[in-house]
Parts: structure tokens; sequence; C-alpha cells
């Protein structure tokens, strides 16, 4: 191998990347790291939960069952999983899952090859429940996912500098932000005319009912601003949209709010491409000071103004005000005040979309900055 990562054997090792809560097809999990290793000459397989084997882009997809929520995934995927592995032989292993640390730690004891695990989230934050017995339970969340197995690991992947920081990483970690690709960008197609753009407001990505409840009081109040707003949630899950629908005015939603479940992700750009504006909230808890929004990059690579939270991931990238609108606080005036502002003003907003597009194409791409920390890492732990 080169310094680069890039692999120059005829015989090139075998990666496989593991999830059984990913689709098979994930943003960055497909998208980014596994096309990314196809087209530096790894042969790559990506075990996840898929109709039949296939392959797509030089990714071998080997299939898991579907499988409906965390017990299931524990019950029929995670044995799976841990068989299929074994079966590829391959000289690295990558996990993207924390149900997958035990998989990934029989690896680690069988010596059957590197281990990656990649962790997409500060998960003692983010599974332990509400209530007296939170500060205990994540307390042991903490240990059990994120203090005491990542010792065993060959690498470490976060997706935030910050997140690499609080968990305290151990010395072989990398870095790779959730930064969009210019490949996907360049399978849709040009941008459509502010005028002719189909929704006002666009949010991409799930979103939990606390969540849903602050963004619709903002279209609200947005609405009080501009009556003809129109506001489209893309990706969020039909439990969000059924509680939507019964604790919310029917009038409200019909006229102002449009909801759809997942779609494909180039699908989900040229939905993008077809709104006014691009909305991010998150309120300020320890989990999000320390994760990065992908959706608030896919906005300005598609030319679209942004309004979001001013996280800490978010200011260390953007200059407010003219990458895009940071707000701080959970006040949902002031979101709503932005957002009509912007919408009556197209020249500011244009101006908002074409900064925001032209930082994407200049470097803050997967593959400009990204990609090669991801070659190195991995020409690193294979050469060990």
């Amino acid at each position: 191998m080169t310094l680069a990562g890039r692999v120059t054997s005829p015989a090139s090792p075998v990666v496989c990347h593991v999830t059984t809560a990913h689709p098979a097809r994930d943003a960055r999990i497909f998208h980014k790291e596994c096309k990314t290793l196809v087209r530096a000459g790894y042969r790559v397989v990506l075990v996840a939960q898929h109709a039949g084997r296939d392959t797509d882009d030089g990714v071998v997809i080997e299939p898991l069952p579907p499988a409906a929520g965390k017990a299931q995934r524990l019950v029929r995927l995670v044995p799976r999983a841990l068989l299929t592995a074994l079966r590829q032989r391959a000289a690295l292993y990558h996990f993207h899952d924390p149900e997958l640390i035990p998989v990934a730690l029989i690896l680690c004891l069988l010596r059957r090859g590197r281990v990656v695990y990649d962790m997409h989230e500060l998960y003692s934050e983010a599974l332990a429940p509400s209530g007296r017995s939170r500060p205990v339970v994540r307390a042991a969340l903490h240990l059990a996912l994120e203090r005491v197995p990542l010792r065993f690991f060959d690498l470490v992947v976060f997706p935030t500098e910050s997140l690499r920081l609080e968990i305290g990483a151990p010395t072989a970690s990398v870095t790779l932000v959730n930064l969009p690709t210019i490949q996907a960008g360049r399978r849709v197609p040009p941008p459509v005319a502010w005028d002719r753009r189909e929704h006002d407001v666009i949010h991409l990505g799930t979103i939990s009912p606390p969540r849903m409840a602050f963004m619709l009081d903002v279209a609200r109040r947005a609405a009080e601003l501009r009556p003809q707003l129109r506001w489209f949630f893309l990706g969020i899950a039909d439990s969000t949209v059924g509680w939507a629908r019964a604790n919310y005015d029917a009038a409200f939603l019909d006229r102002h709010v449009k909801m759809r479940n997942r779609t494909t992700h180039v699908e989900a750009l040229r939905h993008i491409q077809t709104s006014r504006l691009g909305f991010n909230y998150h309120p300020l808890e320890r989990r999000f000071r320390v994760a990065i929004p992908m959706k608030v990059f896919e906005y300005m690579q598609m030319e679209v103004p942004v309004v979001s939270t001013a996280l800490p991931e978010l200011t260390r990238w953007l200059e407010p005000d003219r990458d895009a609108v940071l707000i701080d606080g959970d006040d949902p005036a002031v979101y709503a005040r932005a957002i009509a502002e912007l919408l009556a003003d197209p020249a500011r907003a244009e101006a908002l979309a074409h900064a925001g597009r032209t930082k994407i194409l200049d470097g803050l791409n997967w593959e400009s900055s990204e990609a090669p920390k991801l070659l190195d890492a991995y020409a690193d732990v294979l050469g060990r």
C-alpha cells in the first residue's frame, strides 16, 4: 500500500462493514465510507438489512432480514451478523452500531482480522431513559459502550472532534466528519428557480416528538408571518406522523405542513432543491453539543440557504450570516422570524445559498477533506 492508503496489490484485502441498525444504502456507511474504499481498490462487503444479495457500485451487500425495533435486531440480526461477517474472512471488520460491540469483541478475541468501531454519536446520552435512574444508567452505558470496549479495537472512528475529546478516545482513532459527497450532488439536476420551488422550508431526517413539537411551533409562528407558508418534513417515522396528527390541528397541518417517510439519498437531495430554505433545530443538550447535523451541509450543497441552531460543531465550520443563519437558544419566535425574514428577501437568501455551496465545492466535502483520512487510517491499521 502507498502512504495515501490506496491499494496497489492485485490481491486487494477484503474489508467488511457491518450494521444492524442502518439501511444498506446509508449515506455515511454506503455512499461515503464503502464507496471510497471501493474506489481505492479494496474489495468491500457490507452486511446490512436488505432484500437480497446485491452488488451496487462495487459494494457487495450481504443481506440481513428486516427487523422491527431494537429487540428484534438483538435477537434476530446480531447473531446472524456475526456468522455472516465470519464467512467473509476479511482482513478488516468495520462495525457501526453499539449493539454490535459484543460481535466486534468476539472477533478481537478470535483474532480474525483488524476491528474498527464507528461511534456515530454519544450513545450514553442517547440511550439513557429519562427519570430518576437516568444518571446511574447513563454512567453504566458510558462504561459499557464508550469506555471499556474502545480499548480493544484497532481503530475507533468519530464523526466530530468534540465527541472524540468527550469520550477520551484511545490513541488509534480518527475523526471523519459527515460532510456531503460531491459525487452525489452531480447526480441531481440543476436547481429549480426560486419562484417555482414547491416548498418554503424543508427539514430532512428523523425527529423525536419533542423536537417535532418545537418545529411545529416554529412553523405555526412562521405561518402567522407568511400565511402561504409550506413546510416539508422529509424522512420522519410513521409513528411521528401519527403523533403529530393526533396532537395538532388538522386544518393547520393540511394547509401548511407536508410529512413523508424515508426516501433514497439522491431523491432527498432533489427535494432539497425544490425548497427555498433548509431548517435544522437541536436543543443544546450534551449529546447534540458533540454532534454535527449532516443535513445542514446537504442544504448548502444543493444551494439552499440554511437556518439552524448554532451547535458548537457547526460554528467551527460556518461563518454566521455569511454561510448560514445560526441561532442561539430555544425561542421558537426567533426561529420563525428568521425564517420569515429570509423568505421575504430572495436576494439575501440567494447570497447565503451561493456562499454555502461555494464553501462545499471549495473543500468542505467528503472527497477533499475526509476520504483521504479514511484511506490513511485503513492503511495504518492494515499495515500494523
